[in-house]
């Protein structure tokens, strides 16, 4: 009986001794590929994303989107300002933001992106009007594609500035200007056509109409604009700037607006329309194209873009007319939207420089 016993526990100890390997080996062999020459993949199953990137064209005119795939890491938007920041791919392309320039952070509330850069994408800045628009609007309608974006507030260093390249004011956010944007093709959205447009169109004078403008450079760069009586053609217009009230008589023509009469230092604002004019100084002249020019008094003035963009306190506008006025020691911008009338206008003569933009308006 005792031999019978020790057999069953021998056997019972020999059957568990048996599982027991049976399961190392198991184990071992589960823990080996089963491929000894298959390599692992370090960084297995990595996202990828695909988003559009607007970069400027070769002419810096117009923006060019470039489609961008990345491995998806963090917030989206961060990824698109790093991206536009690597500058583009395409040949016919231009950089749009200092290469050295980093992103600093990005937040996101209220539909607007508080985009923050180091102070390099000033300081490295190679400036000039279509420079900055170039650099606004890439970074804006890039951003703007995501639906939880819908303007770009800029940030350098973490603070605000009035106008970070010297031109565009960017103390507000800035939505986007899809007109900007070149399709396949290289034609833009605008659906302006600039042989129907008349020079009144950019000068607009009915009575009552008022506009107010935030000058900097100068204490009497400030100033507002009101039309205060219309006759035929002929309109009367009072500007104050804190320190003299002028009059000034305007006539629009299909070919030109043209200023007939001014008067520096006028506080009493009778209607003067029928009196004679004392000068001729022709303000915007037809064709409305690039490199119409002509003489006015001293100066000449000269239509240098039919497409150019202000950002002012009272909104974003495209497809400006800009105006150079080059006298022997200064030179002079103004800028007029349809519709609206003068939205922006600089006086540089060495050092100085005085500008005027448009705050707020009201049209009748």
């Amino acid at each position: 009986m005792k031999t019978r016993i020790k057999k069953l526990i021998f056997l019972s100890l020999l059957f568990s001794f048996v599982l027991s390997l049976a399961a190392c080996s198991a184990n071992s062999t589960s823990n080996k590929p089963s491929d000894p020459n298959q390599a692992v993949d370090p960084k297995p199953n990595q996202d990828k994303i695909t988003f559009t990137l607007y970069f400027g064209d070769n002419q810096a005119m117009y923006l060019r989107g470039e489609q961008r795939t990345v491995t998806k890491s963090g917030d989206t938007a961060e990824l698109m300002v790093n991206e536009l920041i690597k500058g583009p791919q395409a040949k016919d392309a231009i950089v749009t933001i200092p290469k050295e320039t980093k992103l600093l952070s990005l937040e996101i509330t209220g539909g607007i992106a508080y985009v923050n850069f180091s102070k390099e994408i000033k300081t490295n800045h190679w400036g000039g009007s279509a420079g900055e628009t170039m650099t606004v609007y890439s970074v804006v309608n890039t951003l703007t594609q995501l639906p939880e974006i819908k303007k770009v507030q800029f940030l350098i260093e973490g603070q605000k500035q009035e106008a970070i390249w010297g031109h565009f004011y960017t103390l507000e956010p800035i939505g986007p200007n899809p007109n900007l944007i070149a399709d396949q093709t290289g034609q833009t959205g605008s659906s302006n056509n600039e042989d129907q447009v008349k020079p009144g169109d950019y000068f607009p004078l009915n009575q009552g109409s008022s506009w107010q403008y935030l000058g900097d450079g100068n204490e009497y760069a400030s100033f507002s604009r009101e039309v205060l009586y219309v006759q035929g053609n002929k309109s009367q217009i009072k500007e104050d700037n804190g320190g003299t009230v002028s009059t000034s008589v305007y006539q629009i023509t299909d070919t030109a607006v043209t200023q007939i009469y001014f008067a520096g230092e006028d506080y009493i604002a009778g209607n003067i329309l029928n009196q004679p004019g004392n000068r001729n100084i022709t303000v915007i002249k037809a064709p409305i194209q690039a490199g119409t020019e002509w003489t006015a008094g001293n100066a000449t003035r000269e239509i240098v873009d039919v497409k150019a963009t202000v950002n002012t306190p009272a909104g974003n506008f495209d497809n400006c007319v800009q105006v150079k006025i080059t006298e022997n020691q200064s030179t002079s911008y103004e800028y007029y939207k349809k519709g609206i009338g003068l939205v922006k206008r600089e006086f540089i003569s060495g050092n100085d420089k005085i500008s005027s933009i448009l705050a707020s308006y009201s049209l009748k």
